[in-house]
């Protein structure tokens, strides 16, 4: 129900997507160019090392071979197995030029998060005044409105996401590469699912942090209102999960299927339309845990209140 609540606020608020899109548009931008101020040092050590430009030239060449549909299902196995024997060596090998690599995309992803987080409580204030009120505010003007509590929130946030981000990379990618001697390709399909529900728990931990914000009192510190909002999003996480695994599914099917023809512009507009879903998944858990009205249209009002518990269907004895 809170999917498709979300869902039905998402195609009346279609305008916030458009405006969130040009938002992640600049976000994109400002790290492309931090990306292109680090990524000389990278250049310069890739230059010098033979090894690297051989093990760069042969994924190059298995990827080009298997977009063109020249590899077998043995022979696609075969290359991944020896692209990532031949990564690890280099790591090993070539460990300064990695540790820089390393450090940039991790920098690289604090302030990507940093950035977009910032979007997070304006939209969360636009989504819940609506849901509460029918009241519409705009993206930017709530944006300027909300800067200070969104810097506060966001520092926690970045803080917090990457850490774990970090964690789940290399968890998984080191587990992915010690099951494929065993499963195969089994294995990949293990590493879809664990990474999906991964995500989805992430996003689950943090549900309750946004609402708490705008509505508990809990000015914009992060970890208060993570703390605060546990016991919301442990009453309900098994929506929370089924809600999240369903997005992030569809993120990513919909990222595989258009992402290489469309040239990556499916990207942002599916991160767009994520993180808004996100936000207001999260509202609507809020607004159920509080049994709380809210609208998903002009005209519609959904009671998450029990049956026994509604005014409206209570007899009135006399």
């Amino acid at each position: 129900m809170e999917f498709k609540n979300s869902i039905s606020i998402i195609t009346v608020k279609f305008g916030t997507v458009f405006r969130v899109i040009l938002y992640i548009a600049i976000v994109g931008v400002i790290v492309l160019g931090i990306a292109m101020i680090g990524i000389n040092p990278i250049i310069s050590d890739i230059e010098n090392s033979q090894a690297i430009k051989d093990g760069i030239r042969s994924v190059t060449e298995d990827v080009r071979s298997f977009l063109a549909g020249d590899y077998t299902m043995k022979q696609i196995l075969d290359a991944i197995k020896d692209d990532a024997s031949e990564i690890l060596s280099l790591i090993k090998t070539e460990t300064n030029a990695f540790t820089k690599i390393g450090l940039l995309t991790v920098l690289l992803l604090a302030i990507s998060r940093f950035l977009i987080g910032l979007c997070y409580v304006p939209l969360g204030d636009i989504f819940g005044q609506y849901m509460q009120s029918g009241m519409r505010y705009g993206f930017f003007s709530n944006y300027v409105k909300n800067i200070k509590q969104s810097l506060n929130f966001s520092w926690g946030y970045t803080l917090f996401s990457t850490l774990l981000d970090v964690l789940v990379v290399l968890i998984t990618v080191f587990s992915v590469y010690f099951a494929f001697s065993v499963f195969k390709i089994i294995s990949l399909m293990l590493a879809v699912v664990f990474i999906v529900a991964i995500v989805a728990f992430r996003f689950t931990l943090t549900a309750g942090v946004i609402p708490y914000i705008l509505f508990e009192n809990c000015g914009s510190n992060f970890f208060v209102a993570l703390k605060r909002s546990l016991p919301c999003v442990k009453k309900n996480i098994n929506g929370y999960m089924r809600c999240f695994i369903m997005s992030v599914l569809l993120f990513y099917l919909l990222n595989a299927a258009c992402a290489v023809t469309t040239v990556f512009v499916i990207t942002i507009l599916s991160l767009a339309a994520l993180v808004i879903l996100v936000r207001l998944l999260e509202l609507c858990f809020y607004f159920k845990y509080k049994k709380m009205k809210y609208y998903i249209d002009d005209n519609t009002v959904v009671d998450t209140a029990p049956f026994a518990e509604r005014a409206d269907l209570v007899e009135i004895e006399d």
